[in-house]
């Protein structure tokens, strides 16, 4: 029941950012896709009210259409990666979410091999790395 109750609340945000194109029932999206508005009616007339679960049906089907496909996709994230080759102290690599991190790593390495007044931020060189997860 969380999980139907988390989807309709996301379908809902993503109709929020929805352009207002409104046909049969459905919203065209932004980037180029459409999906189910849902509408909140009279419970009274049995017809209608079959045909808004029909279209909760249809939203909940898109709403997990989209979740597999979120999930086939590969997962990955940017980390820096950072080297430098100390003077007395050799090569050192760091790695990271943020440059910054990674960049302290590398200089406290180089201070736990006794590296000093050599461990300089100057003399260390960053990348950005894709790595999959």
């Amino acid at each position: 029941m969380k999980f139907v109750a988390a989807m309709l609340v996301s379908l809902m945000t993503v109709s929020a950012f929805a352009q207002s194109r409104v046909r049969d029932g459905s919203i065209d999206l932004g980037n180029g896709r459409s999906t189910i508005r849902i509408e909140i009616g009279d419970d009274r007339d049995e017809r209608e009210m079959l045909r808004r679960v029909r279209n909760l049906e249809r939203a909940v089907r898109d709403l997990q259409d989209q979740v597999y496909q979120l999930q086939a996709q590969p997962r990955t994230i940017s980390l820096y990666v950072c080297s430098a080759n100390f003077f007395s102290v050799g090569s050192i690599v760091g790695k990271a979410e943020s440059r910054i991190e990674s960049v302290a790593s590398v200089i406290e390495q180089c201070n736990r091999r006794g590296g000093g007044i050599f461990c300089k931020e100057r003399d260390v060189r960053c990348e950005v790395s894709v790595e999959r997860l």
